[in-house]
Order: structure tokens, then sequence, then C-alpha cells
């Protein structure tokens, strides 16, 4: 997401909100490596709201790798398949047949 050239960009999940705006990621490429980063100002001003045990992206910098800054929430379509195929927003008599059976 950065134009700039010496970001390292990582993905990892949210494990706690320390507060303050910081928050706690584990990250998954480097395994179990831990950082405490900030939403950027993007996520701030669209007022994307950031909980534990979201998937994120962050972006790190080379000189401290423990500080980062998350740049996108990733979105999770397998939990809103399975919340829709639920009945937990709709009532399963108006869903299409093949939703249905499955």
């Amino acid at each position: 997401m950065s134009k700039k050239a010496n970001v390292i960009e990582a993905k990892g999940t949210i494990y706690k909100e320390s507060g303050n705006g910081y928050f706690n990621v584990e990250l998954d490429e480097p395994a179990e490596h831990k950082c405490l980063c900030r939403a950027s100002g993007k996520l701030i001003t669209r007022k994307i709201q950031l909980l534990v045990g979201d998937r994120v992206t962050v972006e790190l910098s080379p000189y401290d790798l423990d500080r980062g800054r998350i740049t996108l929430r990733d979105k999770w379509w397998h939990d809103k398949m399975k919340r829709w195929s639920s009945g937990a927003f709709f009532n399963k008599k108006f869903l299409p047949i093949s939703l249905t059976m499955a």
C-alpha cells in the first residue's frame, strides 16, 4: 500500500487491543513474531473498526521490527457466508433451494 521502497509488508492477526489506538499483532510470516501496531490514517478517517481476531496487513520499518502500521483489514468471506447461511440475517424459507440443501 505504501509508496516507500524500504517497507516490509506482512499479514497477521490482532490478538490484543492495547488502548490509545494501538493493537498487538501476531504476524504469520516470521512465525509467532509479535509487534505493536497503530491503524493508518486512511483507516482512521474512514472509521474502519478493528477488533481482536481480525486479519490485517501490516507495514513494518526495517529499522524497528517491533512496531508497525496497520494498512488493511482483510475481509473474511467464509465468516460472512457462515452467518448468512445459518439464518442469522434471513429466514430460511426465503433462501434459494441450492443454499438450503447445502
